[in-house]
Formats: C-alpha cells, sequence, structure tokens
C-alpha cells in the first residue's frame, strides 16, 4: 500500500495530486492525466479535533486529452472528538472511478463534508454509482458538476461544447446518516 498522509491532531492538511481546487490556484501546476492505483490510501484527515483537510484529485479539464482515473482510498474525515468532514474533489475532461473507490469527508462529531466531481460529462453507471452511494451513506456529501469544455489555441477559443448528465443506474441510499446531499449540476441537462 502506498500511503500520503496529511492527518493532524487539530484538522486535517491538503493533498494535491494534479492540481488545485477547481484550478483555483494558478501556481499549481495541472497535469494532463492522473492516476490513483487501487493500492493507494490518501488520508487528509483529522486525528482528533478539527476539520478533515483537502483532497483534489485533477488533470487540465480544459486539454482534450485529459483523464483524471481514481480508485484507491480518498480519506477527509473530521475529528473523533468533534469536527466537520473535509473537501475532496476528483475532476478532469474525462472522470473513471473505480466501482472500489472508497472516499469518505464524513464527520464523526460534526457536518458532512463534500465529494466534488466536476468533468466535462457523467455518465452514472452501475460501476459509478458504488462509490457514490457508499459516500453518501458513510456521511458525505456529493456534488456532480459537469460544466462547459472549452478547447483554445492561444487567446482564441476554437470549441466549446456543454455536457450532459446521465442516470443509467438509478440507486437508492437506504441507510446511514439522513442529514447528507447528493446534487446534480449540469450546464446542459440532466437525464
Amino acid at each position: 500500500t502506498t500511503r500520503f498522509s496529511a492527518t493532524g491532531a487539530n484538522g486535517g492538511g491538503a493533498i494535491q495530486v494534479g492540481g488545485s481546487w477547481q484550478n483555483g490556484d494558478a501556481s499549481v501546476r495541472q497535469a494532463t492525466k492522473t492516476t490513483v492505483g487501487a493500492d493507494v490510501v490518501i488520508d487528509a484527515s483529522s486525528t482528533r479535533v478539527g476539520d478533515g483537510g483537502e483532497i483534489v484529485v485533477w488533470s487540465d479539464i480544459d486539454h482534450a486529452e485529459s483523464l483524471t482515473d481514481v480508485s484507491g482510498s480518498l480519506l477527509s474525515i473530521g475529528g473523533v472528538k468533534g469536527g466537520n468532514g473535509g473537501r475532496i474533489e476528483t475532476s478532469g475532461l474525462l472522470l473513471s472511478l473505480s466501482s472500489d473507490l472508497d472516499v469518505r469527508a464524513h464527520a464523526l462529531d460534526g457536518k458532512p463534508g463534500l465529494w466534488l466531481q466536476d468533468p466535462y460529462e457523467y455518465w452514472v453507471t452501475r460501476e459509478v454509482a458504488l462509490p457514490l452511494l457508499r459516500a453518501l451513506e458513510l456521511g458525505s456529501n456529493v456534488t456532480i458538476s459537469t460544466g462547459v469544455y472549452r478547447s483554445s489555441a492561444g487567446n482564441l477559443v476554437t470549441k466549446e461544447a456543454p455536457n450532459d448528465i446521465f442516470l443509467v443506474f438509478p440507486f437508492q441510499k437506504k441507510m446511514g446518516s439522513s442529514d447528507v446531499t447528493f446534487s446534480l449540476r449540469s450546464e446542459e441537462h440532466t437525464s
């Protein structure tokens, strides 16, 4: 197992793989392809009191060959003696999630954290639904937000394509906290 840790007794830290949260920090270079393998644990949890930290697994959403492929475990859990869940982002033009992906941004004694996914287009298949459902049932909020892909050459935008979210494998949360949300936000359509 490969482990990346930014845990702390008074709050989790930040781990950025391939880019920053919503590409908000221009000083952080963006990867074109980012892969987190099945044997990888990325942990930015609070170990005692305090909020979970931030994890970003990102590839450049404006690059035509962008791919973010995620397996393993992404953990940003609030402290056992109090603290909110942290925030986790998995984004890229193409986003591939393994069915065994374990994402936890919950709180043991606080408010749920967030797992944000921000690809170009999103298909909720059976394989994708499994980690979504697991995250929700463990107490994490989940947001899927698709924007507009912009391919550019210099300052000239050469292609703009809005995108969709397709729910082809409906699922229902049957256990766990009732205080979590599942949000679908598309610039174009959700079907």
